[in-house]
């Protein structure tokens, strides 16, 4: 009887655990929504680049974006209620550092304007979040020359 136990107890865990996630990466998706929509506002529309994922305290991801020539971008990050900080940190082509945000806050943005269409190095850093991971989410905002200032 304490193996069928156990299997439910594993097999409850296992479905858990996705649904924790994704209740976390929602969270995040719904930040960005509301970033979005302020964006639109400021003449900004999204640049049709985003990343999501989970971080752990104290570690760090790169992701390459490419960005078009001419244009004027900014880009931001979010994390879910279990973390408290998170900062980016923009390189160029060469690995020379852009931008950063390293602010104590949940909400970093780095801006860049690419004076050639090159893939730029984004670097999520999970600086405050609580054991067992945060969810994390990055979207690129694109100037939009159309929509007046």
């Amino acid at each position: 009887m304490r193996r069928f136990g156990a299997a439910i107890v594993l097999a409850a865990l296992a479905v858990a655990v996705p649904v924790a996630a994704a209740v976390q990466q929602g969270e995040v998706e719904r930040i960005l929504a509301t970033a979005t929509k302020a964006y639109r506002d400021k003449g900004y529309a999204p640049a049709g680049w985003e990343k999501f994922g989970k971080l752990t305290n104290a570690t760090d991801i790169r992701v390459e974006i490419p960005l078009k020539a001419g244009r004027s971008y900014q880009i931001v990050a979010a994390c879910d209620k279990k973390c408290t900080d998170v900062d980016l940190q923009l390189f160029d082509p060469a690995g020379q550092e852009v931008d950063f945000d390293a602010q104590d806050d949940d909400f970093p943005i780095v801006a860049v304007h690419a004076a050639t269409a090159q893939v730029y190095t984004i670097r999520v850093v999970m600086s405050a979040c609580a054991p067992g991971g945060c969810a994390f989410g990055v979207k690129a905002f694109v100037k939009n020359a159309r929509v007046p200032n």
